[in-house]
């Protein structure tokens, strides 16, 4: 046997050992328990899922759709096309809803302007319904054009499962002549925890000031006015309500209740330097407050099972600790990261740990200097491959040569060319 088949039978053999004693270094964290229909949690810088359950199947959204229609607002207010202080007023049809008590609202009076901070809020807080439909008139003109607006900013994220028919989550046949053209009493909004995951993933990151409002359990509408109403959060993880804990110190984001969507919650909370994302769709249960027990659960056991690390600049990473190199006085010439780079992986693995893979490899040739960029890697646990929402991907991170390498001379080169062809023979 030659030396390189004897090789590869040791190793062979080292594998197989390995899976019969059941060697795993760092194993992929298993899918979460949580008691509802879909349960997703990921970190919300860089969209790494932590734990997910039934997670790309679409189901009832309800005010959880408040969201996008929140990120269209911002989005419009930031373009200049809307300011805070602006006003709306209400129609006949939203004075309706707003007064509808089966609802979640602050009413409404007809011919009376409300501003875009005082309508955001009682979005955001009351998840008020007329409220947030008044905001898509104010940006968009009208209902039809709002929908196509929020259905457009889906597709642009790469969400194209979603079911969106109007910018409050409500059943259609509770909105009126605002139901949209071609949609059904029935009709209702749809969209997957992971698709939910990537719109408070969007939101958080392009508008982070969007928590102080989430986090908010009692502000007041409309002070001063014949519509002064006290709202109160939703949102029962919060600090003051009944279900917060204070190692969650939870500051959003949105609930969402509907006879098909349960009770639901995109709960958010920021601990350890790492922001996670949670979403939990149809909690179950007896309890009342069974999506923020199972919310609550979710967040506990990523916390456990997870944490954010840096790797440090000029760190060798396994798996890539060398680059080839051709025409030097070494074959493999070693390199090291460029930049720190922070990285979500199992509890148990450390910046050494982390492994390396190629994800862009540059042609090096001596003579070399040292510093010379040799491509770029990604990183990852060993055994985890649990993967991202959306268009995230596994951190990357230029790696450079950590030592100047010479040319060879010439019989240095003749030499390995002989080795190197005579053995590809065997």
């Amino acid at each position: 046997m030659s030396v390189i088949k004897w090789k590869r039978f040791i190793v062979a053999a080292v594998i197989a050992l390995a899976t019969l004693v059941g060697v795993a270094p760092h194993p992929a964290q298993a899918d979460t328990t949580i008691d509802a229909k879909a349960a997703i949690a990921i970190d919300a810088q860089s969209g790494k899922i932590l734990a997910a359950n039934n997670a790309s199947t679409p189901l009832p959204i309800a005010s959880m759709s408040k969201l996008v229609s929140i990120y269209l607002v911002r989005e419009a207010i930031k373009a200049g096309r809307l300011q805070w202080t602006d006003t709306a007023t209400p129609d006949a049809n939203l004075v309706k809803i707003s007064r509808n008590k089966a609802l979640s609202n602050v009413a409404l009076s007809a011919n009376t302007k409300y501003t875009v901070r005082t309508l955001y809020e009682a979005s955001l807080i009351e998840s008020a319904n007329a409220a947030v439909m008044l905001l898509g008139n104010a940006v968009a003109g009208n209902q039809t054009k709002f929908v196509a607006m929020m259905n457009a900013k889906l597709k642009e994220w790469g969400i194209t499962d979603a079911h969106i028919v109007n910018a409050s989550g409500l059943v259609n046949k509770e909105i009126g002549p605002d139901k949209l053209a071609g949609t059904s009493d029935t009709d209702e909004n749809q969209m997957s925890a992971s698709d939910m995951a990537q719109v408070a993933q969007h939101l958080i990151a392009d508008f982070p000031d969007v928590l102080t409002t989430t986090a908010t359990r009692q502000l007041t509408f409309a002070k001063g006015t014949s519509d002064q109403a006290e709202m109160t959060s939703w949102n029962l993880l919060l600090k003051g309500q009944k279900d917060y804990e204070a190692d969650l110190p939870v500051d959003g984001l949105k609930t969402g209740t509907g006879d098909k969507a349960g009770d639901c919650f995109v709960g958010t909370v920021n601990k350890a330097g790492m922001r996670v994302i949670t979403v939990v769709m149809h909690a179950n249960g007896k309890q009342s407050d069974r999506r923020f027990i199972q919310t609550a659960k979710l967040m506990k056991q990523v916390y456990a099972d997870w944490h954010a690390i840096t790797i440090p600049a000029g760190t060798r990473i396994s798996g890539v600790k060398t680059a080839k190199l051709v025409r030097g006085t070494i074959t493999r010439v070693p390199v090291a990261t460029m930049a720190a780079t922070r990285v979500v992986v199992p509890t148990a693995v450390t910046a050494q740990t982390v492994l390396g893979q190629w994800v862009q490899r540059h042609a090096l040739s001596a003579p070399l200097a040292r510093g010379t960029v040799a491509g770029a890697i990604s990183l990852a646990a060993d055994g985890e491959a649990r993967g991202y929402v959306g268009a995230n991907q596994a951190p990357r991170v230029a790696v450079q040569t950590t030592r100047r390498v010479k040319k060879g001379n010439l019989f240095v080169l003749i030499w390995r060319g002989v080795q190197e062809y005579f053995g590809d023979l065997f």
